[in-house]
């Protein structure tokens, strides 16, 4: 396992790897919110429909972990829809098979549970409090009534407590640890000769002919690619904010509604402390001791010494001390009771006796204060009209998000019908291929993906609404398009002779280096054959996996290589990207000491081999389950 592990992740590999181990649950949650006659099953899972519907979301839910995942590598056109498609609802079959073994198991999540999970998520707090309405708000936003998305909830945490109890069974031995170590931290002695191919470029001869026959038997690869044009609506928030203007009577209903929990500021007193700590449990030496301690202090601050001066240089609160014993600004019952007491029966200027708390002996002194008492209208007028607008172009936007989408749908061969109705405007973008443009919609790889799909492109429909952020979406149809066409031999020979130059150069490195590797393993070192031929020789000495100072094709061929004797390297030729070729020879290896790592790094590895483990158990378990479990596919519902 540790093996597979090591030579396997990294690169695009990694990633695979990642989305691997995330995909089993970060699907999860996206069935069983759609019914109705034309909404056909894509699968039955012992005897509960998996839609159409469903299929299509759980699709584009994959295509968004892929556009985040992969950043801005994420290309459609590498990712076979057909092919997504049916990955994605056996993953949904997985996933169903797994949620009936857990409520057969009689696992369950309990109101408490629920409410306690939906209060501490940070996007539904105002203020740090949790906020009904912006809870439904967002909800609606996101296209889920608040039933929908607890019932989503309950069904995310109990796979989540399936998979705790798969973890809390996977067993990491030392032996493990080791292992893995020895392998992940391996060093090894390395040098190489290297090649250039620059240095062939001259001596490179390319006719008329070769350069016609490469054309003839490349002209896939030199193709233009199909492009299109497409038109678009957008609908954002912002658009919603600028024609939203609340009156003055809006702005005062608000202000009434809210003033008592929004807009009435407590009162609060600036403080600053020292303080000498005592332990839990003190005895009564301690005590007298630490009080004797701050009693001297506070004689200094009396006769004149600067309490921010001994705060710094005596305060045991070490993060308080730094500033001079600054608290801040605080309010009635968020410090400890006596020192609170305190506090609001200080005047500004004066000193507290020593006061006792659970942490110990204080000394308070009151800088400001700020009287409560309710902001008026004038102040937070601006902040309300903020407010309200958002609020009115958050329900505009969803209101018409729908309607918009609903519409365009049920005219799906024109645009303007949607526009004149809903008064939006229809841009144009320019010119772009599957690969997208550097700037402007065809940016977005949503956007690319929309329009070069079978809907948009083949049938020529306007397309989804395409959410471009959470307050954004665009609808689209392609308007031109301009097929695939190989370009004329003119346009492209100076290209097509570059190209057989370079490969023509990197053919006679290649054929030097590896006269080079036979001499090497006769026995001729590579540092005389560096000195004959005037070629680099680098012996970088002992380097790791993730080592910057080596190029990558080095380091991967390098860690592949066998161990070598203790008499003899270990060679090999390695062709480089640039065309170069290198003879690489492996000197040594030196496993990775478990000793070497502190106890927090084990711990690390540890969970991470853990982790490996229980995506595998939970792999064999599913399977298991499928083994048992009445699953019917439509396959002919898996292409979009």
């Amino acid at each position: 396992m540790l093996q597979t592990i090591r030579d396997r992740a990294k690169g695009i590999v990694a990633y695979i790897i990642v989305g691997l181990l995330i995909i089993p649950f970060a699907l999860f949650g996206v069935y069983n919110y759609f019914t109705g006659g034309s909404n056909p099953p894509a699968a039955t899972v012992n005897g509960i429909d998996i839609t159409r519907s469903e299929l299509d979301n759980a699709v584009q839910r994959q295509q968004a972990q892929l556009r985040e995942l992969l950043g801005d590598r994420y290309d459609p056109a590498l990712f076979d829809e057909e092919r997504l498609r049916r990955q994605v609802l056996d993953r949904m079959v997985d996933q169903a098979v797994l949620l009936h073994f857990v409520r057969r198991q009689g696992l369950r999540i309990t109101d408490d549970s629920l409410r306690s999970i939906i209060r501490s998520q940070p996007y539904f707090l105002v203020d740090g409090r949790f906020s009904g309405e912006r809870y439904r708000t967002v909800l609606q936003q996101n296209g889920y009534s608040t039933e929908q998305y607890e019932a989503q909830l309950r069904r995310e945490h109990l796979l989540r407590q399936l998979e705790f109890a798969i973890a809390a069974t996977s067993v990491i031995t030392q032996h493990d640890v080791a292992q893995f170590v020895a392998l992940e931290r391996q060093s090894r002695n390395l040098a190489w000769l290297r090649i250039d191919a620059a240095g062939f470029r001259d001596q490179s001869q390319v006719d008329k002919k070769a350069v016609q026959h490469y054309y003839d038997t490349h002209k896939q690869a030199l193709r233009h690619p199909a492009q299109v044009k497409i038109s678009y609506i957008e609908l954002s928030e912002n658009a919603m904010a600028r024609q939203t203007q609340p009156d003055d009577k809006a702005l005062h209903r608000y202000y009434e509604e809210y003033k008592d929990s929004r807009f009435t500021l407590p009162s609060a007193r600036s403080v600053r402390h020292i303080l000498i700590k005592l332990p839990e449990v003190a005895s009564k030496e301690q005590v007298a001791a630490a009080r004797k301690q701050i009693e001297a202090l506070r004689k200094q601050i009396v006769q004149g010494a600067d309490f921010a001066q001994i705060a710094r240089r005596h305060s045991q609160d070490v993060g308080s001390a730094r500033r001079g014993g600054e608290l801040g600004f605080v309010r009635r019952g968020e410090t400890a009771e006596a020192v609170d007491e305190a506090v609001f029966n200080l005047q500004v200027g004066e000193i507290s006796k020593p006061i006792r708390s659970r942490f110990g002996w204080h000394l308070i002194e009151v800088t400001a204060i700020r009287p409560g008492g309710v902001k008026p209208f004038s102040q937070v007028k601006a902040q309300i009209r903020r407010e309200l607008l958002g609020r009115e172009a958050a329900k505009r936007y969803y209101e018409l998000s729908n309607q918009v989408a609903n519409y365009a749908y049920e005219h799906p061969d024109s645009l303007e019908p949607v526009a004149e109705k809903y008064g939006l405007a229809i841009q144009q973008s320019e010119w772009f291929s599957r690969s997208g443009a550097e700037e402007g919609i065809a940016a977005n790889p949503q956007v690319v993906e929309a329009a070069f799909s079978a809907e948009v492109l083949k049938q020529g429909l306007n397309s989804q609404s395409i959410e471009l952020d959470d307050a954004r979406q665009v609808i689209l149809r392609v308007d031109h398009r301009k097929p695939a066409t190989v370009p004329a031999l003119e346009e492209v020979q100076d290209q097509i002779r570059a190209r057989l130059i370079a490969l023509n150069a990197a053919e006679q490195a290649q054929a030097l280096g590896a006269e080079l590797l036979e001499k090497a393993k006769s026995g001729r070192s590579l540092e005389s054959q560096a000195e004959g031929k005037g070629m680099p020789y680098s012996a970088v000495g002992w380097v790791q996996r993730d080592s910057k100072k080596v190029p990558a094709a080095i380091i991967e061929q390098g860690f592949l290589l066998p161990r070598p004797s203790a008499d003899k390297q270990t060679l090999a030729g390695v062709e480089l990207p640039d065309g170069d070729y290198v003879v690489l020879a492996l000197r040594g290896v030196r496993d990775g000491d478990l000793s070497e790592i502190d106890d927090a790094e084990r711990k690390r590895v540890r969970q991470a081999l853990q982790r490996v483990e229980s995506e595998r158990t939970l792999q064999a378990m599913i399977e298991l389950l499928r083994k048992q479990a009445d699953v019917t596919l439509d396959r002919r519902l898996t292409a979009g």
